[in-house]
């Protein structure tokens, strides 16, 4: 539920962003900084759940993708908050959206199991 909820998170957000014109900075900004929040939210509330007393695996993930799904969620955010003033905001916003995303995505799929 948490995991869904960071992925369509993340692709409103950056569909949002991509229609948005890139003059309305002000917008883009409150988008920007409120998705990745709540993507940080989301990845803190799911860390805080894993139980590490015992070794399991939960909602298909191990301890080590929880830590690294957090930090990228952590390093996202607070990258957003050092480009607030840059002129080509909307694109750098983008492209740290979508990275965002592959890399949920690549901590996430190598504990599926075919």
């Amino acid at each position: 539920m948490l995991l869904t909820s960071t992925f369509l998170i993340l692709l409103a957000s950056i569909l949002v962003i991509f229609l948005t014109d890139a003059t309305n900075i002000s917008l883009l900004r409150s988008i920007s900084l409120s998705s990745s929040g709540l993507v940080l939210i989301l990845s803190s509330i799911l860390i805080a759940q894993f139980d590490n007393s015992v070794y399991s695996i939960w909602f298909c993930l191990d301890g080590i993708s929880f830590i690294l799904i957090f930090l990228s969620s952590l390093l996202i955010f607070l990258c957003i908050l050092f480009i607030w003033n840059d002129h080509l905001f909307k694109e750098y916003v983008l492209k740290l959206l979508l990275i965002e995303l592959f890399l949920l995505i690549i901590f996430i799929l190598p504990n599926f199991y075919i």
